[in-house]
C-alpha cells in the first residue's frame, strides 16, 4: 500500500549548539503545506578500462542533504518561525523588541496631514491622554480599531502599519501610511465608539551568524523517522497573489538525512501554533515604494532572501560537507499591479533608489512586514492583453545597502513580526 500524504504526520525542528551537534530536546512542530527535503548521493564511474566494455564499480564521492519546506503565513509567529526567521537573515539574536501594545478607550483622537517633502505623505495621531515614548522614531507599528463614527465617516482605512517619525507627550507623527484628506478628523470620545489599539513590530535585521537546525519527519503508517541534520536555511521566499494564500517557502542547506526507528526526542514536541493563516483580502495593510506607494493597486508580490550560502568542501575521508560557508545576501522580488500612473515606470526608467514596505495584520494582532531601505527597479513592462482590457504593470527590484534615515543604521532587510 502507498502511502498518503496525510500519513507525515509530523514536521519538526530543533536548533542545534553548532554544527555536527545533534539537539536531543527542544524539538517544534511546523506547520507546513508541502516539503521536498531529500538527500543527494554524488557518484561517478569507475574510469577503469574492461574487455567487456561495462564500467566495474560506481563510486560514491559525496553527500548532502536539504530542500524547502513550503508553509501558508500565518499570524502569531512566535515562537514557532522566529527560529526559520532568525536563520534566514543570519541572525543569533532574538528579534530586537519586545512588542509594545497601547490600548486607547477612552478620550478622543485626532488625525491629520503632515506636509513633508512636498507631499502629505506623513499623519500625526494626537491622543488626548496616551504617552507615546515608548514607541521610539524608526520603529514599526501596527495601528488597528478605528471603525465608522457618525460624526466623521469611516476612518477604517487607517488601520494599517507605519514607521514613526516623530515622538511627542501625546503626539505621534506617522509615514508610509494612507493619506488623510480634508480637515483634521476626531474620533467620539472612545469609550462609546470603541478602542484604537497600537502595536510595535518585533524587528530583525539581515546579518552574519549562522544557526543549524536538525529537521525531522515521522511517517504514522510506516513507523518510521527520517531526519536531516546540519541544515541551515539559506533563505526564503514569500508569495502573495489574488485569491491563493500567501506562502513561504524555506529553503534549507545541509549534511545529510539518517532513517530511524524512533523519534529522537523522548518527551513531545512543543505544539504548533493554532494561529489562522493570513487572508490575502483582509490582512494586506500597507504597500509603499517610497513616500508614494499608495498610487496604484497591487495585485502580485513576491520576495525572495538568498542568503547566500554555501556547502564547504568535503574534508578527505569524508562524505558529506564540513559545515557551510557565508556568501552575499541578495534580496529580489517583483510587484504586479493595475497601472493607473506613470509614477512607478518613472521611476524605473530613472534607476531611482527608493525604499520598499510591506505589511500584513489582522485583528488578532497578528503581524508581519518587510522593510527594506533601498532598492531600484530592473526589469519591467507595462501593456494590455487585448481590446478593453486593463492596462497592468509589473516590476522586478533588486536590493542594495542602504540606511534607513529614520535610524541611521545600514541594512539590506528588516524583518518585522508581532
Amino acid at each position: 500500500m502507498t502511502v498518503a500524504d496525510t500519513s507525515l504526520t509530523a514536521l519538526r525542528y530543533s536548533k542545534q549548539s553548532g554544527f555536527g551537534v545533534v539537539p536531543t530536546t527542544g524539538f517544534q512542530e511546523l506547520r507546513f503545506a508541502s516539503e521536498d527535503l531529500q538527500q543527494n548521493k554524488e557518484v561517478v564511474t569507475s574510469d577503469e578500462i574492461t574487455g567487456d566494455r561495462m564500467p566495474p564499480d560506481n563510486i560514491q564521492v559525496g553527500s548532502s542533504a536539504g530542500g524547502t519546506i513550503q508553509s501558508e503565513v500565518i499570524g502569531g509567529q512566535a515562537p514557532a518561525l522566529d527560529d526559520f526567521w532568525l536563520g534566514a537573515l543570519g541572525q543569533s539574536s532574538a528579534f530586537s523588541t519586545a512588542a509594545t501594545t497601547s490600548t486607547m478607550s477612552s478620550g478622543t483622537i485626532t488625525v491629520d496631514n503632515v506636509t513633508a517633502g512636498g507631499n502629505l505623505d506623513r499623519i500625526t495621531m494626537v491622543h488626548s491622554v496616551t504617552n507615546w515614548a515608548a514607541f521610539p522614531v524608526g520603529s514599526y507599528v501596527l495601528v488597528s480599531g478605528y471603525t465608522t463614527d457618525a460624526a466623521l465617516g469611516s476612518l477604517a482605512y487607517l488601520n494599517t502599519s507605519y514607521q514613526v517619525v516623530s515622538v511627542s507627550t501625546v503626539t505621534l507623527t506617522l509615514t508610509k501610511g494612507p493619506r488623510v484628506s480634508g480637515a483634521p478628523k476626531t474620533t467620539g470620545n472612545l469609550a462609546t465608539v470603541g478602542s484604537v489599539v497600537v502595536q510595535r513590530y518585533g524587528e530583525a535585521l539581515n546579518g552574519t551568524a549562522l544557526q543549524y537546525f536538525t529537521i525531522e519527519r515521522k511517517y504514522s503508517i510506516a513507523s518510521s523517522f527520517a531526519r536531516l541534520q546540519d541544515e541551515a536555511i539559506k533563505g526564503f521566499e514569500f508569495s502573495m497573489q489574488p485569491k491563493r494564500p500567501m506562502r513561504l517557502t524555506w529553503t534549507m542547506l545541509g549534511k545529510d538525512e539518517l532513517d530511524a526507528s524512533t523519534q529522537l526526542q523522548g518527551s513531545a514536541p512543543t505544539a504548533a501554533p493554532t494561529n489562522k493563516s493570513f487572508a490575502p483580502v483582509a490582512d494586506m495593510k500597507s504597500f509603499a515604494v517610497g513616500e508614494d506607494g499608495h498610487s496604484f493597486q497591487l495585485t502580485a508580490f513576491n520576495l525572495k532572501v538568498d542568503g547566500g550560502l554555501y556547502s564547504q568542501d568535503e574534508e578527505a575521508g569524508t562524505l558529506g560537507p564540513q559545515g557551510t560557508g557565508l556568501g552575499t545576501f541578495k534580496v529580489t522580488g517583483r510587484v504586479e499591479f493595475y497601472y493607473e500612473v506613470g509614477t512607478l515606470h518613472s521611476v524605473y526608467s530613472a534607476f531611482q533608489d527608493k525604499s520598499l514596505f510591506y505589511s500584513l495584520g489582522n485583528v488578532a494582532g497578528d503581524g508581519l512586514g518587510f522593510a527594506i531601505p533601498r532598492i531600484n527597479f530592473t526589469n519591467g513592462n507595462r501593456g494590455t492583453s487585448g481590446k478593453d482590457q486593463a492596462v497592468k504593470g509589473w516590476l522586478e527590484f533588486q536590493a542594495a545597502k542602504g540606511t534607513d534615515p529614520l535610524v541611521g543604521a545600514a541594512h539590506l532587510i528588516k524583518i518585522l513580526r508581532r
